[in-house]
């Protein structure tokens, strides 16, 4: 049977309604650029084209399209089209395996409409919002590092001054070496796109990746925060791709021998489905968890264990300083994939990411917690929520507090929302952005002061002890 999805609602007044129309438009100027590049390329160059080779009407716009699994240089990347059909159940992967067991499409929950306030001559509006700690936008992000010499320093200059290429320069060695890197074919890195945002796999899609069996060395590192602007909790896998060629030119341009692809022969070609066993880890964090590591900007880098994990692979994810990479040089890696993305031109070549809207699902089965992270502790948000408060270098359209539901259930309610407001102000459940808690820290002024009892006040009249 044919499966029909609502792709658009016909309405641009909510922030939903705008991106799913965003993401139609996206789609059709995807196919068009995809259908008519190749043809466009050849006539440039002065080679003959038979018009009738690529037809609009081509009912798979992506059959011919160039990628980051098809082709070994100058890949043409897009933006892929979020999946907005429904699914009322968990996904499941089609391997059979469990990694999308607890994970829902939440593009459309009903909770998102506590996100922003519909009141906006109210002051304390526009300075309130509601999340829900397991409802993450999930995305995976590629930068595929570019194999002749013009678009290598292309990239460079993007983001960094003459004398500061170099030492990003060293730092991009360190992403290509066997201790912080993998080895994997290209075509898999399809498929650990897909089990990250949990969207389904096109066979015929993944098939028609022509250098999909190309060995690249791919470095992944992991990122949580709150996005400025509407704190919504984010979890991003990075991914930075070096082909031989790619590889080889570095060494040109340090004057270093990587040796990317010696000793190849003993990696076995599951070995993907080891970093899927990992995504568990990153992924299932529910309630206080899910937002202390956003809120404290949690990193953390894949790299070879010393032992056999939990799930039998000999993969982990580590805070990159015990690893021997600073926080700083994190930030760096997250700054050149946003120079990328912000650059029309090197995006479309060497730039892609899938996004994602999930519900995270509770499991009774724990979850490995990746070694080095901080403990939280049961007693934070106790009372069933945690109150964010703005940091200063946040966007001034941010709104200034963010109340994190952590409830599993029973959470939609007016009355239950207050009460939950309530109790994280009365025990001082309020956190700022890589902070601890207020006490000492942090002080609400009589604005702030003004702006919560608003808030608790507009969520209902209901009369409580203790207000």
């Amino acid at each position: 049977m044919q499966r029909v999805f609502d792709l658009w609602h016909g309405t641009v007044e909510s922030q939903d309604g705008a991106l799913q129309l965003y993401q139609i438009v996206d789609f059709i100027w995807t196919w068009a650029r995809d259908v008519y590049r190749p043809q466009l390329r050849r006539c440039l160059r002065g080679q003959d084209s038979d018009p009738r080779e690529l037809s609009p009407t081509s009912t798979y716009p992506f059959s011919r399209s160039e990628s980051v699994f098809s082709i070994s240089s100058y890949q043409s990347l897009s933006h892929t089209l979020v999946d907005t059909g429904r699914n009322d159940g968990a996904m499941t992967s089609e391997n059979g395996s469990n990694v999308h067991l607890n994970i829902r499409d939440a593009s459309s929950h009903p909770f998102l409409r506590w996100a922003n306030s519909h009141d906006a001559s109210a002051p304390w509006a526009t300075q309130t919002c509601i999340r829900h700690s397991d409802i993450v936008a999930f995305s995976f992000r590629i930068l595929l590092m570019p194999e002749n010499d013009e678009d290598f320093q292309s990239l460079m200059n993007l983001q960094y001054r003459e004398e500061s290429i170099t030492t990003m320069l060293h730092l991009l060695a360190l992403t290509s070496q066997s201790q912080y890197s993998v080895l994997l074919r290209r075509g898999h890195i399809y498929e650990l796109e897909k089990d990250w945002i949990g969207a389904e796999k096109n066979a015929s899609h993944a098939s028609s990746a022509t250098y999909s069996d190309d060995v690249v060395r791919a470095f992944f590192f992991f990122h949580t925060f709150c996005q400025a602007g509407d704190w919504q909790i984010k979890r991003e896998v990075y991914c930075i791709i070096w082909s031989s060629r790619a590889a080889q030119l570095l060494s040109t341009l340090i004057d270093t021998d990587l040796e990317l692809h010696r000793g190849d022969k003993g990696w076995r070609l599951t070995q993907h489905f080891e970093i899927t066993r990992t995504f568990p880890q990153i992924r299932n964090l529910f309630g206080n968890k899910s937002v202390a590591y956003a809120l404290h900007n949690a990193s953390l880098i894949l790299l070879h264990g010393g032992s056999l994990n939990r799930d039998g692979g000999h993969l982990q994810w580590a805070l990159p300083p015990d690893q021997g990479m600073t926080e700083a040089e994190i930030a760096q890696y997250f700054a050149l994939f946003n120079a990328v993305e912000c650059n029309a031109w090197m995006s479309q070549l060497y730039h892609r990411r899938s996004f994602r809207l999930l519900q995270v699902l509770r499991t009774e089965e724990a979850t490995e917690i990746p070694l080095g992270l901080p403990s939280v502790s049961e007693d934070i948000g106790k009372g069933g929520a945690m109150l964010a408060i703005k940091p200063n270098s946040w966007p001034s359209q941010c709104p200034r507090f963010c109340l994190f539901v952590l409830l599993e259930n029973g959470f939609d309610d007016k009355a239950q929302l207050k009460r939950l407001l309530r109790c994280a102000r009365k025990e001082r459940e309020m956190y700022g952005v890589n902070r601890d808690t207020v006490d000492g820290r942090l002080s609400l002024s009589a604005t702030d002061e003004k702006i919560l009892k608003d808030w608790k006040n507009a969520l209902g009249s209901e009369t409580t002890r203790g207000d």
